[in-house]
């Protein structure tokens, strides 16, 4: 009875997970597909540069010091991943928070995103070599930089 009861489970589990990758693949393709404007590039990908940028701002001007510091990781592997994308309005909110952040962590996280917005071709393969948290690569970062 209870193998059976695993069996089942596992069956369901299967046919959610099969269900869902279908429906995404079939989603993804119609994405991929599709011609948004990236920062006046068609990009196949379907990704809108411009509102993820936006979200993104949001998020560093959140009071939640663990939001902004989070973003901030997060933009750094979004620059390496569009090293030509227009992030004009996140690099002048980097500048600032690296000047007039509300704590120490933020302004450090700031600045070394802003090193890395500079050039992210520099950073690329340190990142990409490595599979680890946005907390580690910045950790990484700032002991390369206190050097």
């Amino acid at each position: 009875m209870e193998d059976a009861m695993k069996t089942s489970k596992i069956l369901a589990i299967g046919l959610i997970v099969s269900a869902t990758a279908a429906a995404c693949s079939s989603s993804q393709r119609a994405l991929s597909t599709a011609e948004r404007p990236l920062t006046g590039i068609k990009q196949a990908s379907g990704l809108d540069l411009q509102k993820i940028e936006s979200n993104y701002l949001t998020c560093l001007s959140s009071g939640n010091s663990g939001v902004v510091e989070s973003a901030l990781g997060q933009l750094i592997y979004l620059r390496v991943a569009f090293p030509k994308g227009d992030l004009r309005e996140t690099e002048t909110r980097l500048l600032d928070l690296a000047t007039r952040g509300r704590t120490l962590a933020i302004r450090q996280r700031a600045y070394v995103a802003m090193r890395v917005f500079a050039d992210p071709e520099a950073f690329k393969k340190s990142i990409e070599a490595k599979h680890v948290t946005s907390d580690e690569i910045l950790a990484d970062l700032m002991q390369r930089f206190e050097r």
